[in-house]
């Protein structure tokens, strides 16, 4: 989504971010860079039930309270590759490319490319077959969820704001709207 569309779609959301950045602070760079990991319709959601919230006497304790008992941080993940290729498989991956014929054009070799029909008419199924096999070791993706990291580093940043800096910018910032 485009940054000018999510203004039109999420305005609290785009509003709150705009007041934690002007706030030149770095506990303020803090709360933004957490809260801009939350997708973008979890942010605006959460902001329009703080709206009513913070009219409530103690709302701040209880928001702070429900963070180690909900997930706040949802849908949060990082990814990454893990390469499963032994030395012998990527050894035996050359050797392969020594054999299998590749797609090539204008003298360039696509070497990831190979050509099956051409593979198969020599004979070569059970190399490109073995070929297949070990690149598809090579790189496979993982996620992992970090939305019970972030919960807890909100909630630690929070308990560390002797000043109640995010409590009162909210405050601040529904008397604003």
């Amino acid at each position: 989504m485009y940054h000018n569309q999510e203004n039109i779609d999420f305005p609290l959301r785009e509003k709150f971010l705009n007041k934690l950045k002007s706030s030149n602070s770095d506990l303020s760079e803090i709360y933004r860079h957490l809260f801009t990991s939350m997708e973008s319709e979890s942010l605006e959601s959460t902001l329009n039930y703080l709206k009513d919230e913070v009219k409530n006497k103690g709302w701040f304790f209880t928001f702070h309270k429900s963070m180690r008992q909900t997930d706040f941080f949802n849908d949060v993940y990082v990814s990454y590759e893990v390469n499963h290729q032994t030395e012998d498989d990527v050894k035996r991956l050359n050797e392969l490319r020594e054999v299998l014929p590749f797609y090539s054009e204008k003298g360039r070799i696509w070497e990831d490319v190979v050509k099956s029909e051409d593979a198969k008419e020599l004979g070569l199924e059970k190399e490109l077959n073995e070929w297949r096999k070990l690149k598809s070791k090579a790189k496979v993706e993982k996620r992992r969820s970090i939305g019970g990291n972030l919960d807890m580093a909100l909630w630690n940043l929070i308990h560390l704001d002797k000043e109640n800096f995010l409590g009162e910018l909210i405050e601040n910032f529904f008397k604003e709207q």
